[in-house]
């Protein structure tokens, strides 16, 4: 399993501050640190502070400007939030520095490290996790910390509280809310044992995550041996802003509205997934490390995201097909997705607008399957290991194709891309496998050479009766330098 895979640890030129402490440098030149400060333990009910029962664990972690992310955030404006590197991190991460507290509650952790800020990870058995974010090598103060409720098999609750710790031991745990609405407000952090799924129910209200840029809400889980937990969320309405989901993930059932606001998901197994809704809006999310990315079904709009690191398909768009009544369509836009292992963009009978994204990295950029349809155009598709796109019908039944995909005419086209291809011999920009003709005009192929386009760019596959018309790629006009992906609304 990759637990841990995306550990933060970039180092840039640190600024001195009067207030770190030094205690000299060693061979690797990293400024020796010190972090101090004092834990309590706050009681719910009088607000009264104690030294901890028992020993706290403080592991430290580097915060540093990720380049990467930036680089991304660079290349792509509006991608991800400004945030969003902070929040890279897990307590199942390797530290750089840890230390327990001793019997008057305070701790002191030495360390070498050339970064400036640095994340802070407390835990126990009896008070669970707390993070606190973004502090200097310095004497912190106080940190205070709560009782962790633990849950089995059934909780009933309304508000998860800011810095509480909540955790969910059992395989199959379902939470009720007592008013009908869950809130889980900034700082919250929700812990699952060992592949637990948990349940949340607010049917007919509403479920939301209120974190905050500095203090986001946390769900994680306790996972190893390639298990996972799961959350999946029941309600008419889910919001979440400046969430983490990490080493588990997130679905959503049934509901009228999501709307997913500066989340980072990280090293879950399946990161985000919804069914049954029209209006699903994901926006400025960091997608890091996941086995797959996103899976949007219906409707809504994958808009400034960034994916990075996914094992599988980054997004995956599944409709219903042509022929029914749902309304559709699903946008993808302004998208940077990058280091994909398959498909970058899977589509499958689904009405869809792509619009906006840049893929720079993947096996397929963007791959279209049974009966889907709509518009792909102004994206950038680089750095393809075999098809920069391929569209594939269904299987071949009674000489002609079952499901092809349509894009001519009042069902779209794919026009105004950079479709690069790739660099190995015998593999394509553009892969075609359907049946019927496609609409390819006006896309700039990286060559200018009609006869080049035609013959070593652009493949159709013959694997339909032979007495079915094979179909045409239309790719004249087609541009000759690189189209701006602003142009696209």
């Amino acid at each position: 399993m990759r637990m841990c895979k995306y550990s933060i640890g970039l180092k840039y030129l640190m600024l001195v501050f009067i207030s770190i402490s030094f205690f000299g440098c060693g061979d690797n030149d990293e400024e020796k640190k010190k972090i101090t400060g004092k834990v309590l333990i706050e009681d719910d009910e009088s607000g009264a502070t104690s030294v901890p029962e028992e020993t706290v664990l403080i592991q430290v972690y580097s915060v540093s400007n990720n380049q990467s992310i930036q680089k991304i955030r660079n290349e792509a404006p509006g991608t991800g939030f400004e945030n969003s590197w902070r929040h890279l991190f897990s307590h199942h991460d390797s530290n750089i520095g840890s230390a327990q507290t001793n019997s008057n509650g305070e701790f002191s952790i030495e360390f070498s490290s050339d970064n400036e800020l640095f994340n802070l990870a407390l835990s126990s058995d009896k008070y669970g996790l707390k993070y606190v974010y973004g502090v200097k090598a310095e004497d912190i103060g106080e940190i205070e910390m709560y009782e962790e409720e633990v849950f089995k098999t059934r909780a009933t609750i309304s508000t998860f509280k800011t810095g509480h710790s909540y955790r969910f031991t059992g395989s199959n745990t379902s939470l009720l809310s007592q008013d009908g609405s869950v809130s889980f407000e900034a700082g919250t952090i929700i812990r699952l044992d060992e592949d637990a799924k948990l349940d949340i129910y607010a049917t007919g209200n509403t479920i939301s995550f209120n974190g905050l840029d500095d203090n986001p809400v946390v769900v994680t889980s306790e996972n190893s041996n390639d298990t996972w937990g799961q959350v999946t969320l029941y309600a008419d309405a889910v919001n979440m802003t400046n969430t983490k989901i990490e080493l588990c993930g997130l679905s959503v059932g049934n509901c009228e509205k999501i709307d997913i606001n500066k989340a980072v998901f990280l090293n879950n197994k399946y990161a985000f997934t919804y069914t049954n809704t029209d209006s699903c809006y994901v926006t400025n999310c960091l997608f890091v490390g996941n086995m797959q990315g996103a899976l949007l079904r219906r409707g809504g709009e994958l808009k400034n995201c960034i994916f990075s690191e996914t094992d599988e398909n980054a997004v995956v768009v599944e409709g219903t097909g042509y022929e029914s009544s749902w309304t559709g369509p699903i946008v993808v836009k302004n998208n940077y997705i990058n280091q994909t292992g398959e498909n970058a963009i899977d589509v499958s009978q689904a009405n869809i607008n792509i619009y906006n994204n840049t893929v720079n990295g993947a096996a397929v950029g963007v791959f279209c399957t049974y009966e889907s349809w709509g518009n792909i155009s102004y994206n950038t598709i680089k750095s393809i290991e075999n098809y920069s796109i391929w569209i594939k019908a269904g299987e071949v039944q009674d000489g002609s194709p079952s499901g092809a995909c349509k894009f001519l005419g009042s069902y779209g086209s794919i026009s105004y891309n950079n479709i690069k291809p790739p660099d190995t011999d015998g593999l394509y920009a553009f892969y075609h496998a359907d049946g019927g003709n496609v609409n390819a005009i006006n896309n700039y192929w990286y060559d200018t050479d009609s006869t080049i386009i035609n013959d070593e760019l652009l493949k159709y596959n013959v694997r339909i009766a032979a007495s079915y018309n094979s179909g045409n790629i239309v790719f004249v006009p087609y541009q000759i330098s690189e189209i701006d992906s602003a142009g696209a609304e």
